[in-house]
């Protein structure tokens, strides 16, 4: 319901709830976000943010991006959701 007023989207979700986001959101698969929107990805990092283990991917429409490097705030569009 706040998609079709709002001016931004802010989200923080766990890196595994990035499949459901579309439903979430009641949102068809081909349906565009009205709005821009960031999210917090929230994933595991045991490296510390050195970008060395692989442990922080996160699936990205062109390939993969490490939240720990990249992130872990990303644009919406940037991600594969």
């Amino acid at each position: 319901e706040a998609l079709s007023w709002a001016d931004l989207l802010l989200l923080d979700l766990p890196v595994e709830k990035l499949n459901t986001l579309r439903k979430t959101l009641q949102l068809s698969a081909d349906q565009p976000l009205p709005c821009p929107a960031q999210a917090l990805v929230l994933t595991g990092m045991p490296c510390g943010g050195l970008a060395e283990c692989g442990a922080c991917f996160t699936p990205a429409r062109r390939g993969w991006k490490q939240a720990c490097q990249d992130g872990p705030v990303f644009d919406l569009n940037e991600l594969a959701w």
